[in-house]
């Protein structure tokens, strides 16, 4: 009987090493290359919960490319100075919540995501091809739905 699976020999190592190798290469040049690409729409969405119910919820998407480009700029501009697991408690009273997330998209495939972590202190996590930024981040309150639009808000 043959065996399919490399042998334990030096060759095998060898082999498996390159492997490895390869795998690692190709997880790097997809980060740096989703990092370099620039996104053609947006979509955003808003939810905001009373006691468990919804009180309000809306999505809308941007095509602009200026927009686009606006919006993801302002997204990172203003990095919190703060982990993302330094952000803080629960807000008082703790009976509304309210979430925004934004993502970025280029052809229809996700390139960069941006949610509002849950503190009172609205700041956000950038996750860019899937890998969290470990660091928070402010957004301007200009850039935020309900500024932009406020119908949906009242």
């Amino acid at each position: 009987m043959r065996r399919l699976i490399v042998p334990r020999t030096r060759r095998g190592l060898v082999v498996r090493l390159t492997l490895l190798a390869f795998v690692v290469a190709l997880v790097a040049a997809l980060e740096i290359s989703v990092r370099q690409v620039t996104p053609d729409e947006l979509q955003y969405s808003v939810v905001q919960t009373t006691f468990g119910h919804t009180d309000f919820s809306f999505s809308r998407t941007i095509t602009d490319p200026a927009t686009v480009a606006r919006w993801r700029a302002a997204m990172t501009a203003t990095p919190s100075g703060q982990y993302i697991w330094q952000t803080g408690g629960a807000c008082a009273g703790g009976v509304t919540f309210y979430n925004i997330s934004y993502t970025f998209l280029w052809h229809g495939l996700p390139v960069e995501t941006v949610d509002l972590l849950p503190s009172c202190a609205q700041r956000f996590e950038v996750s860019s091809g899937g890998i969290p930024d470990l660091h928070s981040y402010n957004v301007s309150e200009s850039f935020q739905p309900c500024a932009v639009d406020p119908r949906p808000c009242e």
